[in-house]
């Protein structure tokens, strides 16, 4: 300590009237960072020995590319959210083919609905293109009833859509 103005002049890292106090020697960026024992604890988006650089949130956890000017994640296929840190239903999944709710990389099939897509038609198994019809009016029967008949007629001309081509893939499973 210096006699004369009874302070002292403390060693790179160390800090306090005494100097015994262990700090950051550059700081933190203080909201961003935190010294605690000479080390600098970064905010989220911070990152660097004193914090000070901006980054996206969590990385984008390695699912996507951040672009630095606007801490903006990037994903990749099948990843979503600010973060890329959500799987999502798209490639494979088709985005549950509009017949279900996606959860974290999960389709969650609608009633009448089934697979891992959502694109199969339920009781569509053998000698299903007689059953299309039938299954087509009962599924569109509350479409019917809750949207009218345009909305009705659309549901059964998408549903025979899928219906037929679920028939020709499992008749082509059952042939000896």
């Amino acid at each position: 300590c210096d006699e004369y103005s009874q302070k002292c002049l403390c060693n790179e890292g160390y800090h306090g009237t005494d100097c015994s106090q262990s700090g950051c020697s550059h700081g933190c960026n203080e909201p961003h960072g935190t010294c605690y024992d000479g080390v600098c604890y970064c905010a989220p988006n911070y990152s660097g020995e004193t914090c000070n650089s901006v980054g996206c949130p969590n990385e984008c956890f390695g699912n996507g590319r951040c672009e630095a000017g606007s801490q903006v994640c990037h994903c990749n296929p099948g990843w979503g959210g600010d973060d890329c840190g959500t799987k999502t239903c798209s490639g494979d999944l088709k985005d549950c083919s509009n017949h279900g709710l996606c959860n974290n990389g999960t389709c969650k099939c609608n009633s009448g609905y089934s697979g891992s897509d959502c694109s199969q038609i339920e009781g569509m198994q053998h000698n299903c293109a007689k059953a299309c019809t039938s299954k087509c009016l009962a599924l569109c029967n509350d479409v019917y009833l809750d949207k009218g008949m345009h909305a009705s007629r659309e549901c059964y001309n998408t549903c025979n859509r899928k219906c037929i081509p679920n028939c020709a893939t499992d008749a082509e499973h059952l042939r000896p």
